[in-house]
């Protein structure tokens, strides 16, 4: 099978009654998670639409801070490119997005107020903020995906090919690159192949 730039559109899955309750349930669920110390958003919507891109493992090797030759955990994990199985070799429809959105605008505005002396790039830091927001992306998706039977979570979806940017559009929602107001963190929910 060819991976070139492609999406696919699933076949229009008539939402059951239990999906619809499920949604409804978790939906309900991540309100309540968003009553806690940090500026965070969850959303849980069903997929109809996957933008795949063969280049996604590609952007695993672009240079950032402190790593000049990109993720350090690339050719090394089995859930990270090159090692990475692509997206329909792993799951089938039907597929949900889970979303987490950390409002970090809001995070820097109240820790210059904990700590004024610190540079824009402390108070951005992700080591205060990240496992937090990754324990509330595991703990909705893993609920949502214990109700689905024969059920797998992706919490690496661009290591598996996914477009994050182009399939997130197609349900409304839009991320920034190089985020100064809102950082995603997303996952996949789909059956096991």
């Amino acid at each position: 099978m060819s991976k070139a730039c492609r999406s696919f559109r699933l076949p229009y899955l008539k939402p059951t009654p239990s999906l619809k309750t499920i949604l409804q349930q978790q939906n309900q669920r991540c309100r309540k998670m968003q009553e806690t110390s940090l500026p965070i958003e969850i959303v849980v919507k069903p997929l109809e639409v996957i933008r795949l891109n063969p280049h996604t493992s590609d952007w695993c090797q672009l240079p950032y801070p402190n790593h000049p030759k990109g993720c350090p955990n690339f050719n090394k994990k089995p859930t990270c490119p090159p090692k990475a199985k692509w997206i329909e070799e792993l799951v089938k429809p039907p597929y949900f997005l889970v979303g987490v959105k950390f409002n970090l605008k809001t995070h820097i505005t109240r820790m210059r107020a904990k700590h004024p002396k610190w540079s824009e790039k402390q108070l951005k830091c992700l080591l205060y903020w990240q496992p937090h927001i990754n324990k509330k992306l595991r703990q909705t998706a893993e609920r949502l995906a214990s109700q689905i039977p024969n059920s797998t979570v992706l919490y690496t979806p661009e290591a598996n090919g996914v477009h994050i940017f182009k399939t997130c559009e197609t349900i409304g929602i839009t991320l920034e690159r190089n985020p100064k107001n809102y950082v995603w963190k997303i996952a996949i929910i789909g059956k096991k192949r």
